[in-house]
């Protein structure tokens, strides 16, 4: 029976420090690829975010581009808008004007040609023109 147990212990030895120098050994190979990775994906990260700060600002950029394009857009619609306008009431104004004249000329004009110095004087002025 000490014959079988000095056997197992003989074999269990090499079988134990076997078994825990190869867990010695991976475990620090693990910790080391574990290190590894976890440095990659820190510098991937790193750059991940660096290409976004530089995305997020073109895309700033590009905005505040379009935004002076559709104020400018803007400016110049307005300036249309208010040309147009005072073109209008410039032609209003002409024609209010005129209407003014004209009424004025409807109402005077038969008073004025009625008169006898104005109908002596037409009548001189159309005998000149038929003589030439």
């Amino acid at each position: 029976m000490n014959n079988i147990l000095q056997t197992i212990l003989v074999a269990l030895l090499p079988a134990v420090t076997t078994g825990l120098v190869t867990y010695l050994v991976s475990s620090k190979t693990l910790k080391s690829e574990m290190e590894k990775i976890h440095s990659e994906h820190e510098h991937d990260l790193k750059k991940l975010v660096a290409q976004h700060s530089v995305d997020i600002e073109s895309i700033k950029e590009a905005h505040k581009l379009e935004m002076e394009k559709l104020e400018r857009m803007h400016e110049q619609e307005l300036d249309t808008i208010k040309l147009q306008h005072q073109q209008a009431m410039e032609i209003k104004e002409k024609e209010s004007t005129y209407q003014a004249a004209s009424s004025v000329l409807n109402m005077f004009l038969p008073t004025i040609l009625d008169m006898p110095a104005v109908k002596e004087q037409l009548s001189k002025q159309l005998d000149k023109e038929q003589t030439k």
